[in-house]
């Protein structure tokens, strides 16, 4: 994963040969239309601003350029009469955080426990899809702060330089924050006063740099 700005860029192989195979991702703000030449321009002027990885020569005009979204769309209620909403349906995880399969099969797990209660109970639905957005809510909503504040850090690039010069120099902390994004431990587990108090004082060490 690569942060350029408000883009950015997910390299995911899918076969490892001599010439392997790779799957190129590019997120952008949901604002910047495609230019005039159309997808293909657009994701080769996006790929450059990756000055590491300028995938842009391999954007060839026979290459297909799948696109999808906006996904970030604001989900008011998860419950309704017939419907029960669970993963990206009930909010969308950005991938740069993680956490959107473990959030997908959670939900559906709950979901599965509300729904057959609510075919064999009809009387009492409306108590039932009440009491699943509660739980669904109480859910996702640790990792939901997680997400907020990486997304508030990598949409700015000088302080996302700093933080993750600091997390270079933080290895226990860094190692936290991959294992709760990666769901093996609580977000609670992220609070630790010491841990904190490292990568504060690395930022601070990297503010001039």
């Amino acid at each position: 994963m690569h942060v350029r700005g408000k883009a950015c860029l997910g390299i995911a192989p899918v076969e490892t040969s001599a010439d392997p195979l790779c799957n190129v991702t590019v997120v952008l703000p949901h604002d910047e239309h495609a230019p005039a030449q159309g997808a293909h321009a657009l994701m080769r002027s996006a790929l450059q601003r990756f000055e590491t990885r300028d995938l842009s020569h391999l954007i060839r005009d026979d290459v297909a350029i799948l696109a999808s979204g906006p996904f970030d769309w604001p989900v008011r209620r998860t419950a309704f009469d017939g419907a029960l909403l669970a993963g990206d349906a009930a909010g969308y995880f950005d991938p740069f955080t993680g956490q959107g399969i473990y959030q997908a099969l959670a939900g559906a797990e709950l979901l599965g426990e509300h729904a057959a209660h609510m075919l064999l109970q009809p009387a009492t639905r409306a108590r039932d899809r009440r009491w699943y957005m509660q739980r669904q809510r109480a859910l996702v909503a640790p990792a939901r702060r997680v997400q907020h504040v990486v997304d508030f850090v990598c949409a700015r690039p000088r302080l996302a330089a700093r933080v993750f010069r600091a997390l270079a120099q933080t290895p226990p902390l860094a190692a936290r924050l991959v294992a709760v994004t990666g769901d093996m431990r609580p977000v609670r587990d992220l609070l630790s006063p010491l841990l904190l108090a490292r990568l504060l004082a690395a930022s601070l060490t990297n503010q001039g740099q």
